[in-house]
């Protein structure tokens, strides 16, 4: 990295040629011009994706296997060994277990539930009520809603916030300590 910065700098800057560049670092006059061209080494870029030529046919079914299997319970879905197993008999399958393996991991990674963490920094919160009603105990001067407004939290004064009474579409949120 420090390299690829090093001659980009050299060259962009005038110190060095092209040519002088491609002499005293030993590169290529395409590599320069990779070099040039990005601000960062671009990593292995295949054009094209690999032929699979024994399995290829076979992709659809064994995608349709594991769609299928999502509805089943978790004890009655299908191992890798049992769709190469279906494959070789149903589908006079010719391969070997190991490229089944390799699909179904794949196809496993590709259609994986991701879940992220949703946090929120101390003095922010997200609320989803229709309509909140503060508690009068906790509102300020002249029935003022709390500092912040609705839908603020301090990280001064702890809150929790209660979901709405059984029946009704009004939420509270209480603030422990001084407002």
């Amino acid at each position: 990295m420090e390299f690829w910065k090093e001659v980009r700098r050299q060259v962009l800057t005038n110190e060095l040629s092209r040519r002088a560049a491609c002499k005293k670092y030993g590169l290529g006059w395409h590599t320069l011009k990779k070099i040039l061209t990005h601000d960062e080494p671009p990593g292995y870029r295949q054009s094209q994706p690999r032929v699979k030529p024994k399995i290829d046919e076979f992709l659809p079914v064994i995608h349709q296997i594991l769609i299928d299997d999502r509805q089943a319970p978790k004890k009655q879905r299908h191992t890798a060994w049992r769709i190469f197993e279906r494959l070789r008999d149903e589908y006079q399958f010719g391969g070997k277990y190991t490229i089944v393996k390799d699909a179904v991991r794949s196809w496993k990674q590709s259609h994986q539930e991701v879940f992220l963490p949703l946090s929120h920094p101390p003095g922010e919160a997200q609320v989803d009520f229709r309509s909140a009603a503060a508690d009068a105990r906790q509102a300020g001067p002249q029935g003022r809603t709390p500092p912040g407004g609705p839908g603020r939290l301090s990280a001064a004064a702890p809150a929790a916030l209660r979901g709405p009474p059984h029946g009704s579409s009004v939420g509270r949120l209480a603030v422990a300590g001084p407002v």
